[in-house]
């Protein structure tokens, strides 16, 4: 193992997932960035997003399109429509949204389709899978008028219509992998560091949740469109681009 080490810092971290996590490594060893980033946000009780702490918004630590009005729910509501007139207006369409946050853009697309396609808005169900309660308890209250048209799921089901996701993709675990190495996350002093170790072969994807969801969907879709949002960038430029961010700066680490 390369000892070479980049220092985490954890002066604002949640000290309770830093005791965890740092417990985790102790017993075990170094752990792969992937692991350590499902810890951070998804971590039944401390995650970042399964806790509910996520802030999104001028007082959060990112913009979405959704936090800046409604706008983008109205222009994905009239394409939602295309859709469900492309499949024949069938009578069984699912509007299906995972990383709802809170219930938001769903509102926004329901308000839409109420006013300005009433066939439409008459037959959809909107279906939200959301694992977490915290979460689920706040879409049930921005959603509260729209409670007859809501589903919730822990997890995707067969349906026919539109998976809808924005910005789910890149809060997905990764490994950091470049060269033949792997950065692995290891505990040093009062601080996680960076040490390298050497790829093993066969085992070089640095992604595989995110391929996975993609089977996932897949498996799941008896007919229509899957409509993910996302933002990055492609081809050798792409290569160090994870980042982490807070209070709307982009942090030193990873």
């Amino acid at each position: 193992m390369d000892v070479e080490r980049w220092a985490l810092k954890t002066k604002n971290g949640n000290t309770e997932l830093i005791r965890l996590i740092r417990a985790e490594i102790e017993k075990q060893g170094p752990i792969s960035f992937a692991q350590f980033m499902r810890n951070a946000l998804y971590h039944p009780e401390h995650g970042y997003y399964s806790s509910g702490r996520c802030a999104i918004g001028k007082a959060g630590d990112y913009f979405t399109n959704v936090s800046i009005g409604p706008v983008f729910g109205q222009l994905l509501a009239a394409q939602f429509a295309e859709i469900w007139e492309r499949l024949g207006k069938i009578h069984n369409f699912v509007i299906v949204e995972q990383g709802a946050h809170d219930g938001q853009f769903a509102c926004d697309v329901l308000e839409f389709l109420k006013k300005h396609a009433p066939e439409f808005f008459e037959v959809l169900r909107y279906r939200i899978v959301e694992p977490f309660p915290i979460l689920r308890d706040r879409q049930s209250l921005t959603l509260k008028p729209f409670q007859e048209k809501i589903e919730y799921h822990d997890s995707l089901r067969p349906f026919a219509g539109v998976h809808f996701s924005n910005e789910l993709l890149d809060a997905m675990p990764v490994r950091l992998i470049s060269g033949g190495v792997e950065k692995m996350v290891d505990v040093q002093d009062t601080n996680f560091v960076f040490v390298e170790c050497p790829l093993l072969e066969g085992n070089a994807v640095s992604n595989q949740p995110a391929l996975d969801w993609v089977d996932y969907v897949a498996a799941n879709l008896q007919r229509g469109y899957v409509i993910a949002i996302d933002y990055g960038r492609v081809g050798d430029e792409g290569e160090g681009s994870a980042q982490v961010r807070a209070g709307h700066r982009i942090l030193d680490s990873p």
